[in-house]
């Protein structure tokens, strides 16, 4: 529930920054002039994603909440299943054939991938049109710099404090089993934790499973079944693996999961 929470407030702040926009770009307009903004809504990952699916239940439903028409393109650049080096040339060259054209208002763009996509190639192909962002982990003020019409909300995980959390929760806890992947999002916030372990390292016993997916991680898992009192923290975004690991939470294993 809490991260359900979360989701809403961020997704609220990112769109309330979006209905400011095109606000400011309906009183400017002469009342002959006044359209239907055309909204480009670029996704970095599938249709099916758990994250994606909800970040699109959100800006659909603040437009019917605002009862605000709107011209809205959806791209889905399914940068989970396909590297970003092997497929931003294509998603370029099909970008420029579908929107050459158009002349979009705004772009909402979710998760870092698409927000890179756009820092290297907006003025390519959608030149001085603002971005508002949402989704972005590991954001530093350096990634924007020197770049205009461009804001949004960042995400911060706090990873110590859940850790806290969980063993106050699970006093009994003698085992942390820490699971990264080797998503973007599991390496970025694997460097992110490797600091933070040390600070209870005489409290607990770690193990560590890093930089593995798919019949590997899983495998890796299994293992874990075996071990008594142990909490596992799935710190990546690879919704397999943390279905496997909550499916077989028992008495003795508490699941703590990254789902944001």
């Amino acid at each position: 529930m809490r991260n359900r929470f979360c989701r809403t407030e961020k997704l609220l702040s990112c769109f309330f920054v979006v209905f400011i926009l095109l606000f400011r770009m309906a009183a400017s307009a002469p009342a002959e002039e006044i359209r239907k903004p055309k909204i480009l809504i670029l996704n970095s990952y599938h249709q099916g994603v758990d994250w994606t699916d909800g970040i699109m239940d959100g800006i659909l439903s603040c437009f019917k909440k605002e009862k605000r028409d709107a011209d809205l393109y959806i791209e889905y650049m399914d940068t989970k299943r396909n590297r970003p080096d092997k497929i931003f040339p294509s998603l370029i060259e099909l970008y420029n054939l579908k929107y050459q054209k158009k002349k979009f208002d705004v772009i909402i763009c979710s998760d870092n991938n698409a927000l890179n996509f756009l820092l290297r190639h907006r003025d390519q192909l959608f030149p001085n049109v603002p971005i508002v962002f949402c989704g972005i982990n590991n954001f530093r003020d350096s990634l924007i710099a020197g770049k205009k019409q461009i804001t949004g909300v960042t995400e911060d995980h706090d990873i110590k404090g859940t850790i806290e959390l969980a063993l106050r929760l699970h006093p009994e806890t003698e085992h942390v089993a820490v699971i990264c992947d080797n998503t973007p999002t599991g390496l970025a916030d694997m460097e992110k934790l490797k600091p933070i372990l040390f600070g209870f390292h005489k409290k607990v016993d770690f193990i560590k499973i890093f930089e593995f997916t798919g019949k590997e991680l899983q495998q890796k898992l299994q293992s874990l079944v075996e071990v008594d009192n142990v909490c596992a923290f799935y710190l990546g975004s690879n919704k397999g693996s943390s279905e496997w690991i909550r499916n077989r939470s028992t008495k003795n294993w508490s699941a703590g999961l990254r789902r944001w």
